[in-house]
């Protein structure tokens, strides 16, 4: 059984491992920050880290005896947990080192000595922990492994290598908090908190806009995901395609315009959006980074052509540049799928961003990015496999002309003589020494 924010603490109670994991995973910013702030006029770095630890501990080994049933329940125990293990932790220090005391500190936050667990089980405050909660408790701690649910690897390092936002804007009853943004280089990943006085059901729709001065296109992507009546949590991706690839910083304007319920079963009239007006002026530093050429590679399998162009290697992520190029008759026939592993054996998970280009006689001919994850630091190539496969006609769609004008694309099926099928392409061997 997967462990998620519906199940863990039963399963933390039942002795389960991962749900400790997941625990570790969801709740660190919250426990570094309150045991960072009681033991920072210690100055120990190796202090905080060992004491986060036997928080997590503590709360592993006295898993049974919480006696609450909610998500904001256990935030408030874990919250009281953190805090006394760190007055715990400051007063052997203390003692230790035999600082004199600054007058500063109350009873109130180092109270008698007592078991740190005993006391939080038995005697903490439900008013004292919510002044704490307000203080140090986001929705979720991790909001891009959370949308990813916490285990496939691709987000692991996004949320360190993140620049806070934290801007907050709100109009007619939407609340906005734009928390988290990284940029890549290539592609800027923003992450961002919803709370709305109506509940706006399991499948919310984000109606948002970015706009950035250098692009000549931008392609985006996002997930939504309701955390509880009237809180959500998305996450939007945005990547753009312009003559200067690689930028060292961002300047954007993102906008928020309204919410609707998108929940399955509604009528059209029941899909009403809530209109609002919420705009952010943003500027982050791209991460840093590296490029690597890829050398000669073109391949062509039933007519459709792939071309690897380059490597970009940041402290998170891959960015894989490759082109391609597809009769006009197949271009919703084609799909890609790829295989992405290292001289040790790793696999890498991937995402990849819708693309853009241009009609070239009966050729379409397409730029796209595909982002993986991190390199493993140790690895030297890289073995890269394309398989095309040609499936029946998915739908429908449109080409732009240079001048604008849109041509809808006939639904005609594969053109006569080709069946459906996969057919793996020549795989690319990339020396990536030069990236670590």
């Amino acid at each position: 059984m997967k462990t998620d924010l519906t199940n863990y603490i039963g399963r933390l109670k039942n002795q389960k491992e991962e749900a400790l994991e997941f625990v570790m995973d969801e709740y660190f910013p919250l426990v570094k920050g309150i045991v960072t702030q009681i033991l920072l006029p210690l100055a120990k770095r190796e202090l905080a880290e060992e004491c986060i630890s036997d928080v997590f501990l503590s709360v592993w080994h006295n898993a049974q005896k919480f006696k609450g049933e909610s998500e904001v329940d256990f935030r408030k125990w874990l919250c009281a947990i953190a805090k006394y293990r760190a007055i715990d932790f400051y007063r052997r220090e203390k003692k230790r080192l035999e600082i004199p005391s600054s007058g500063k500190e109350s009873m109130d936050m180092f109270p008698p000595e007592e078991s740190a667990e005993e006391h939080v089980l038995v005697k903490e405050s439900i008013r004292e922990m919510e002044k704490l909660l307000n203080l140090f408790s986001p929705v979720v701690g991790d909001i891009f492994r959370f949308l990813n649910g916490g285990r496939s690897g691709f987000y692991d390092l996004y949320t360190e290598s993140a620049l806070d936002i934290d801007m907050v804007k709100a109009d007619k009853g939407i609340e906005v908090t734009l928390n988290q943004g990284v940029y890549d280089g290539k592609t800027l990943s923003l992450t961002y908190t919803i709370k709305t006085a109506e509940d706006f059901g399991e499948n919310l729709h984000l109606n948002s806009n970015l706009d950035v001065d250098f692009a000549e296109g931008t392609a985006g992507s996002e997930r939504l995901k309701k955390v509880s009546p009237g809180v959500y949590v998305g996450q939007s991706n945005y990547t753009f395609f312009s003559e200067q690839e690689n930028r060292d910083a961002i300047s954007f304007r993102w906008s928020v315009s309204g919410l609707t319920n998108m929940d399955e079963g509604l009528g059209d009239d029941e899909r009403k959006t809530t209109a609002c007006r919420l705009n952010y002026s943003v500027s982050l530093k791209a991460l840093d980074y590296k490029v690597l050429d890829v050398a000669e590679n073109r391949d062509v399998a039933q007519q459709v052509a792939i071309s690897l162009k380059h490597l970009s290697a940041t402290p998170i992520n891959t960015i894989l540049y490759y082109a391609e190029e597809i009769p006009s008759d197949l271009v919703n026939s084609v799909q890609m799928v790829w295989e992405i592993k290292d001289d040790l054996g790793n696999v890498y998970a991937y995402n990849e961003n819708i693309g853009q280009g241009r009609i070239s006689g009966k050729m379409l001919k397409m730029e796209y990015v595909l982002t993986f994850n991190h390199l493993n630091p140790r690895a030297k190539t890289l073995f890269i496999t394309p398989t095309l496969k040609l499936v029946h006609t998915q739908g429908g769609g449109v080409t732009i002309a240079e001048n604008g004008e849109e041509t809808p694309l006939v639904d005609k099926g594969l053109p006569a003589g080709m069946a459906p099928g996969e057919w793996t392409m020549k795989q690319v061997r990339i020396d990536i020494s030069s990236l670590q």
